[in-house]
């Protein structure tokens, strides 16, 4: 009879206790003002939290459909023994015994006072002389209460065993012995058991499985968890309290090892840790579970995750995203269940030396608070294999390091994000809805994304297949989060992440950066691969691809020294408003678009330079719809070896702009033209030094009213099918085309043509043409007076400059060229326009000099050599350049006068006689003009004792056409 009575006495002071307990709890929930409104539903036996949020994609969803609602709801009980309640279990008693209404009453102001709070949390979890107390049995049965020998707690099991009941009764009571000094390490004896409940984990506790199989055999509990949401501390629900604000929940706590094999049956997560500071997993293996999440964490400072290993997670081929690993932010009861929701990011995270296989998601994040950074985030030296969606997926981190990561057969590689692709994806609040997040936007990430190796296929369970990707997203008129609270309108960009040394090989696109700026993309490979027929945008994928931007630029993207091949569209594309500040260095080939490509509305603030283009369908650098770049220079474009061929080199096009030159770049075998400007496009300087050979059409081509300020000087241009430079469409060359060299064009040397005559160029000279397969130079074209000099045109089948502007309005001046023409052809052809032809050495002709009736103008002072049969044909009529007079005599007889005189010379129109005080006439010049029947001329009114030069020449009228001889010696006299 005694046992019952202790037994009646025991109890009823147990029962006691617990009530006092239960009624400090209540107090403290009174005093947490809003706080309690979110969580009274919640029952205090609720031990477990949620597997993870679900991230519904499609506007208008929300999370809360997520199977993983079932978790952590306030009906859940976890049943530690037969029969009872987790309200009824050890851990609740432990909690009860050693409290007092002073302890409640102190409870109470803990909730008011956040330093009280802690003090008295810390005071408590050190203090190592609670008194635990059975709930119900006999003095033998407490003597099975785990022993802690050297700081260590061995449990005692049998293989195969359940030893939930056991292991945790041995983390509580490491919870009531363990300091910050004196950790407790509670280990398991090698060997396979089973867990019916879920576990609990506590401050300065160390949990060794290694060499453990851990299997779960109960549906919607998490194997680990930390924490309670029951009775501790003097609150009913410790997890949701104040006391588990930021990180001070729990503090040093380590997981080694173990292999934990969660349920298929259970959408619980199989670890779930939240608010605490240095937590390690250490060689943890977690497989399987029917969860989101094998591991999901939240509001941890300092969290370690080493040589761990993630695999064969189903994927649940929902809208919902899985990461194996989910580092987590606690906002609301649909992301993160049963914890207080203060919106405490992560921070300090390294998870390095990790295996993800056979997972949906490896590690990441997918719920954004906006406004909320985590923040030291390294993810490194980590294997990726079979992931069928994203491997890492950086949502807001702030300072972080991707790097030497193996990532293999996954449907993406790595998504680094500032914001979300869908507004319906993004919190505002934090406390369940109750409480706007107050953070400041930040947009630099401080970010270096390197030296991992990436080979992504296509998977139909990934939204993009790609090997990096970059975003930012701006945010126009009313957006809606998730918690249906509006998102306030801005530019969410990302900046300040480098993406350097990867080596990628995509089924997608390679790297891809949205509405960033301040980002460098360098030295990375990336090869196209592995794709599928199945995928609808197989065809439409780009190795470097950058786009939203602001459409004003100044985005400072470098993109240097990465080598590109293979992929099915275009190598490297600057898109929609985004500019990069270089495009320099970078290598590509065999690709099945353009080689670099600038559209719509974007470009380059410098130079596109020292890139080596190999191989492209399309074309090699394109410049496209409204879009601008600087230098387009040093590039080298070749064709590839598996015969892919260019069709232009540099293709400028649709109100575009080189801001600059395009200049040295070395462009050969292009289906169609090397350099082509069209659609009212512009160059602001010269298209220059390049050199340009074997293409498909022309050399140089300036179309559909677009313009060169600058000039077309010192190209080499050889074996062109068509024309070798082409001006046309209503095209303009400010400069002068000039110095450059053309050889074997199968069309024209150098064409300005527009039906219109609204086509021009400058200057035309110092040009070397050779074998062109039409005329050298034809000008059909003119809007100004230019001239066409120096320029040394030979071998070409046809007349080597052709002259028919349509228009007498400006003067077309030929001066001081050698041409060795086609013995059939004319050097020189006028078909229409006003001429001044002089100063040209012409040989090898029918014709010297061809003029149409209607030709306006003078001709004079040419050189005809052999094998020209005929120097003039004016009007039809052929004839000889008119032969030079020879002044006779000189002669002052009277003051003020000289007169002249010459031997006559026959078959001209008169004689030009010009007289100037210079020796070399270049000034005070006067011109008279002589009959031809007259062989002398006195000059009055000159100044006495003056010394006058005198020098005459004869001409011919051929129609509006002057012909001039040479002019005589010169000769002198002094007036009288």
């Amino acid at each position: 009879m005694k046992r019952p009575l202790m037994f009646l006495l025991v109890f009823s002071l147990l029962f006691s206790q617990a009530n006092t307990v239960y009624a400090a709890g209540q107090i403290v929930q009174e005093n947490q003002g809003a706080i309690q409104s979110d969580y009274e539903e919640e029952s205090p036996e609720s031990d477990e939290g949620s597997s993870g949020s679900a991230e519904e994609e499609s506007p208008g969803s929300t999370e809360e459909e997520s199977p993983e609602s079932d978790e952590g709801s306030s009906g859940s009980a976890e049943e530690e023994s037969p029969g009872s309640t987790e309200g009824e279990s050890p851990e609740s008693e432990e909690e009860s015994s050693g409290s007092t209404e002073e302890e409640s009453s102190a409870s109470a102001e803990e909730e008011s006072s956040a330093s009280e709070e802690e003090s008295s949390a810390s005071a408590e979890e050190e203090s190592s002389a609670s008194t635990e107390e059975p709930t119900e049995g006999t003095e033998e049965e407490q003597s099975d209460e785990p022993q802690i020998i050297n700081n260590t707690i061995t449990i005692s099991v049998k293989n195969g065993e359940n030893i939930a009941c056991k292991l945790d009764l041995a983390l509580k009571t490491a919870r009531e012995h363990a300091t910050d000094t004196g950790p407790i390490t509670v280990k398991v004896p090698e060997g396979e058991y089973n867990l019916e409940s879920n576990l609990h984990i506590y401050s300065n506790t160390i949990l060794d499985v290694r060499g453990v199989t851990l299997k779960c055999i109960c549906t919607q509990k998490n194997m680990l968890m930390s924490g309670t949401n029951g009775s501790y501390k003097g609150y009913a629900d410790y997890n949701r309290s104040k006391a588990c604000k930021g990180y001070g929940g729990f503090r040093n706590i380590t997981v080694l090892g173990g292999t934990w094999i969660g349920n298929e049956n259970s959408t619980s997560t199989l670890i779930r840790l939240a608010h605490a500071e240095n937590v390690t997993l250490d060689g943890v293996t977690l497989q399987g579970g029917g969860c989101l999440h094998q591991s999901e964490v939240a509001a941890i400072n300092g969290f370690y995750v080493k040589n761990c290993t993630f695999k064969n997670l189903k994927d649940q081929n929902t809208s919902s995203r899985q990461e194996a690993l989910q580092l987590d932010i606690p906002c609301s009861e649909s992301v993160f269940k049963a914890v207080y929701m203060d919106g405490t990011v992560m921070k300090n995270v390294e998870i390095t030396g990790c295996t993800f296989s056979n997972v949906p998601r490896g590690v990441g994040t997918h719920t954004m608070v906006n406004g909320a950074y985590h923040e030291n985030i390294r993810i490194s030296g980590n294997t990726f294999r079979n992931v069928s969606q994203e491997a890492i997926v950086g949502l807001n981190y702030y300072n972080c390091e991707i790097s030497g990561n193996t990532i293999e057969n996954c449907g993406a590689g790595i998504l680094f994000q500032y914001f979300k692709n869908s507004s319906a994806s993004v919190y505002t609040t934090v406390f369940d809805g109750q409480t706007m997040y107050s953070g400041t936007i930040r947009h630099d990430a401080k970010t270096v994304i390197k030296n991992n190796s990436i080979s992504i296929r296509y998977s139909s369970r990934c939204d993009e297949a790609q090997g990096i990707k970059v975003y930012g997203r701006k945010i126009t008129g009313t957006a809606v989060g998730t918690d249906h609270k509006v998102i306030p309108p801005a530019d969410y960009y990302i900046s300040g992440v480098t993406v350097q040394d990867n080596v990628i090989t995509t089924a997608g696109h390679g790297i891809r950066l949205v509405d960033a700026r301040d980002c460098v993309i360098s030295g990375n490979k990336i090869n196209g691969g592995n794709v599928s027929a199945n995928d609808p945008n197989r065809n439409n994928y780009n190795g470097i691809f950058v786009e939203k931007g602001p459409e004003k630029g100044n985005d400072h993207i470098t993109i240097e020294y990465n080598t590109v091949s293979k992929i099915s569209c275009d190598g490297i594309r600057v898109q929609i408003g985004a500019y990069a500040d270089s495009v320099k260095k970078n290598y590509i080939s065999e690709v099945g678009g353009n080689g670099i490509c600038f559209r719509s509305k974007s470009g380059c603030s410098g130079k596109t330079a020292e890139n080596t283009i190999i191989g492209c369908k399309k074309n090699a650098i394109k410049v496209d719809s409204y879009s601008k770049t600087g230098d387009i220079t040093t590039n080298q474009i070749k064709t590839g070896s598996g015969g892919y061929a260019a069709e232009y080199g540099v293709y400028v096009y649709d109100h575009s702009s080189v801001n600059g030159s395009i200049t040295k770049n070395s462009i050969e075998k292009t289906k169609k033209t090397p350099i082509f400007v069209s659609g009212s496009s512009s160059i602001s300087r010269h298209i220059g030094s390049n050199r340009i050979s074997s293409s498909g059409q022309y050399g140089i081509y300036v179309y559909d009213a677009s313009t060169v300020k600058g000039n077309i000087e010192k190209n080499k241009i050889a074996k062109t099918k068509g024309n070798g430079i082409y001006i046309s469409g209503k095209s303009v060359v400010k400069g002068s085309i000039i110095s450059n060299t053309i050889d074997s064009a199968g069309g024209k040397g150098i064409y300005i043509y527009d039906k219109r005559n609204n086509a021009s160029a400058g200057s035309i000279k110092n040009n070397v043409i050779r074998n062109s397969g039409s005329q050298a130079i034809n000008l059909s074209a003119a809007r100004n007076s230019l001239t066409i000099s120096g320029n040394k045109l030979s071998g070409n089948t046809d007349s080597a400059l052709v002259i028919q502007p349509g228009t007498t309005a400006y003067t077309v001046t030929v001066k001081d060229n050698i041409i060795s023409s086609n013995k059939k052809k004319s050097a020189i052809r006028v078909i229409s326009g006003k001429i001044v032809i002089k100063n040209n050495t012409i040989s090898n002709a029918t014709y010297g000099i061809y003029a149409n009736k209607g030709v306006k103008g003078y001709i004079y002072y040419n050189k005809f050599g052999k094998y020209t049969a005929t120097q003039l044909r004016i009007n039809r009529l052929c004839r000889k350049q008119t032969t030079a007079a020879a002044i006779s005599r000189v002669k002052s007889y009277t003051r003020g006068k000289f007169t002249a005189g010459w031997k006559k010379v026959s078959n001209i129109s008169g004689y030009e006689l010009q007289y100037s005080t210079k020796k070399d006439f270049s000034s005070n010049v006067k011109t008279k003009t002589v009959k031809r029947s007259s062989t002398s001329l006195t000059l009055k009114g000159l100044k006495s004792r003056k010394t006058y030069y005198v020098r005459v020449r004869t001409y011919y009228t051929a129609g509006s056409i002057k012909i001039y001889s040479n002019y005589s010696t010169t000769k002198s006299v002094k007036v009288k």
